[in-house]
């Protein structure tokens, strides 16, 4: 009878150090996907594509981009399209 006690007082520590442990590690994951992406602060000629599908060479680099909704096709200068990024327009004033 006393075996059987130890045996489920063991098996209740157990079980709660398995709780434990995956609580932490759900705490873990969550505190890295809610840290903010920190971009390095360096910037080189980038083609890149805007969601408006217009291509054009970039002074970025592939983090900034990423944050800025462009993607990166390659690295260096455009050998196609406009070399100047496009203008944004609203009502009568251009960028």
């Amino acid at each position: 009878m006393q075996n059987m006690v130890a045996t489920r007082s063991r098996l209740a520590e157990l079980s709660r150090g398995v709780f434990a442990a995956a609580l932490l590690a759900t705490m873990a994951t969550t505190a890295a996907m809610a840290r903010p992406t920190i971009c390095p602060l360096f910037l080189a000629k980038y083609c890149v594509i805007n969601k408006a599908h217009l291509i054009y060479t970039a002074w970025t680099n592939p983090c900034l981009a990423r944050e800025q909704g462009l993607t990166v096709l390659y690295a260096g200068a455009c050998k196609f399209g406009p070399v100047n990024p496009p203008r944004t327009c609203t009502g009568t004033k251009c960028k």
